[in-house]
């Protein structure tokens, strides 16, 4: 009983009490799982806030003990010690509002200038020479990868009741195309199957065709920068 807990989602919710073993179980608002903060009301801020502060703490860290801040140096510290904290089951969380967006982005921003031969760059150059894209680019990369691997079996889960497939043949698509799905609020409509229909659908086939993983994500690269 005492590992245990309610919490109540929905509008309209009865927000019943609900009881285990003759005991009372504790409701709460927010509930961290497998490192994702999780509200009642399915926001994000507070997952992206918590994010931030580890990411930027780390970042701190690196800033503060590494005297040579060279491109070899800083990039490998970034990418093992911050950026992950970023990204962590980010296809689940990935934010939508565009306020939590730059936050997440502003730590990669600061991390990059890290680097005194690039400070006075701008922000695209900065990323171009180190080889990075921008964190919301890398969220759907990661998504859209996630949903290659549903779809092609690689997660051993099926993807019945995440993803539906458009057998519809009159419609001119890219060989695996999938049901768009519509709700009438703004936080299903972000979720991430929803979400990630209608980007999925416009892949060519070339991309959405590929046999394995590697070959999708360099696919799916090569399409971007074409």
């Amino acid at each position: 009983v005492a590992k245990c807990i309610v919490m109540h989602m929905g509008y309209h919710n009865a927000n019943f009490n609900y009881t285990m073993a003759g005991s009372n179980l504790a409701t709460v608002d927010q509930q961290q799982d497998l490192g994702v903060l999780i509200l009642r009301d399915l926001k994000w801020n507070a997952q992206v806030e918590e994010s931030y502060k580890i990411a930027n703490r780390n970042l701190g860290f690196i800033s503060r003990n590494f005297l040579c801040k060279t491109k070899d140096i800083v990039l490998p510290l970034y990418k093992s010690l911050v950026r992950p904290y970023l990204e962590h089951a980010v296809q689940f969380w990935s934010p939508h509002m565009r306020g939590d967006i730059a936050k997440l982005e502003r730590i990669q921003h600061r991390a990059t200038k890290l680097i005194p031969q690039l400070r006075h760059r701008s922000y695209e150059d900065r990323l171009k020479e180190l080889g990075l894209i921008i964190l919301e680019q890398r969220r759907l990369r990661g998504q859209l990868i996630e949903t290659f691997k549903y779809l092609k079996g690689f997660n051993n889960v099926s993807p019945v009741g995440l993803f539906d497939r458009d057998h519809n043949i009159r419609t001119r698509n890219n060989g695996a195309k999938l049901v768009e799905k519509r709700f009438a609020t703004t936080i299903a409509q972000h979720f991430f199957p929803i979400a990630i229909s209608r980007i999925w659908n416009n892949l060519p086939a070339a991309v959405v065709g590929a046999e394995s993983v590697n070959a999708f994500k360099n696919a799916l690269d090569s399409h971007w920068d074409t």
